[in-house]
């Protein structure tokens, strides 16, 4: 039972500090500076870099208040949240697939069920990465690197992330937008 209160407070603290982060990053003159000087360009780069989760662990969607905040189309952040975020995707994907060609992965469990997932159903796997990218709050590379090193299709792989990618940052910049106004 403490255990479970524990947790709850726990997410309770997060997003605490997760709408107080907005609300300030929303009034920073500094993120709405940098959007109105580089526009549409400076928040791929910018969706890109946070994307990769390993330059800057910060998710992207820790700037859409700024970027709401600067009077840019709600539409053309969303499109440029997704080129970014999934350009970087890519980018890990790549990273670990030719990283991993060299690499004995058969004597590791959690691989040998990926790609017998891959090769027995592949329509379930298509849903699970889907789900993975519109869905869960992680990011994308701890799926998408294991996938990169087993050799996982990248054709396959490509169409759920994207869709996902899209739902995802049209969901959290429309929620966003919608929630800002009432801080």
């Amino acid at each position: 039972m403490k255990v479970q209160i524990r947790k709850i407070l726990l997410l309770a603290i997060l997003v605490a500090v997760a709408v107080s982060g907005a609300y300030l990053v929303a009034r920073s003159d500094g993120a709405q500076e940098f959007v109105t000087r580089f526009g549409y360009g400076g928040i791929v780069a910018l969706a890109y870099f946070s994307g990769l989760n390993i330059i800057i662990p910060v998710p992207p969607e820790t700037f859409t208040p700024a970027l709401l905040a600067s009077g840019l189309p709600a539409a053309g952040i969303v499109v440029s949240l997704v080129i970014g975020t999934t350009l970087a995707d890519l980018t890990a994907y790549f990273i670990a697939w030719y990283g991993g060609k060299g690499l004995d992965l058969s004597k590791f469990r959690f691989f040998t069920f990926i790609d017998d997932l891959q090769k027995k159903n592949t329509a379930y796997a298509l849903v699970v990465l889907f789900l993975w990218a519109s869905v869960v709050p992680l990011p994308n590379e701890l799926i998408i690197v294991p996938l990169g090193l087993i050799g996982f299709r990248l054709r396959i792989l490509f169409i759920p992330f994207l869709l996902g990618n899209i739902i995802h940052h049209t969901w959290v910049t429309y929620g966003i937008k919608a929630v800002v106004p009432f801080l």
